[in-house]
């Protein structure tokens, strides 16, 4: 009982599994929490899309100034609407049914989970990253925000438009030897 104990207090049961969750208070790794700062910070533009996973989270954090496209509720959403919002994250930004979609539901922001589960292996990153619509204006280990490439939104764009590809992701801070800090570093790296 003892081992069993320190392996999950260790978070060694967590890393080896897999498993989107660690041991201790505190929202887990994978939420978009810095990306949702940036977002309610610097008043990004509305409508907001994002992916299914981080829909609840983001209702909470950034709702009701900016209402989220759908999450894991149900009942407000109809089922069509969830599978449109997968197939968006799956496909290019610069896409035909990405264009019909922002102008039917006047998106000009997007958030999408880049987490190692459940996140970037939906998302062709790439392309997010060098789309001529969209403009990625922020980027963490964890997520991405992209801007609409439209007139009204240059002001965004002109003071937060990064290069992906020389884009520095800061690393948590110090190793220590908190088991959270620990477990945070090893989904960071």
């Amino acid at each position: 009982a003892l081992l069993h104990i320190a392996e999950i207090i260790t978070n060694r049961s967590y890393l080896a599994n897999g498993e989107l969750s660690s041991f201790g208070t505190g929202l887990s790794w994978w939420y978009p929490q810095r990306a949702a700062q940036f977002i309610a910070s610097n008043a990004l533009p509305g409508q907001l899309f994002n992916d299914y996973n981080s829909g609840g989270y983001l209702t909470l954090r950034l709702g009701p100034k900016y209402p989220d496209f759908a999450d894991g509720r149900g009942i407000p959403f109809p089922i069509e609407l969830l599978m449109k919002q997968s197939t968006l994250v799956e496909s290019p930004p610069d896409s035909a049914v990405w264009t019909e979609e922002a102008d039917r539901y006047g998106i000009n922001t997007i958030i999408v989970s880049l987490a190692r589960i459940g996140g970037l292996e939906y998302v062709p990153l790439r392309q997010y990253c060098e789309s001529s619509g969209w403009k990625p204006v922020y980027l963490d280990d964890v997520s991405i925000v992209l801007v609409r490439n439209r007139p009204e939104n240059q002001q965004w764009i002109r003071g937060f438009a990064i290069d992906c590809a020389n884009h520095r992701i800061a690393p948590p801070p110090a190793y220590s030897s908190r088991a959270r800090e620990r477990a945070d570093a090893y989904n960071f790296y």
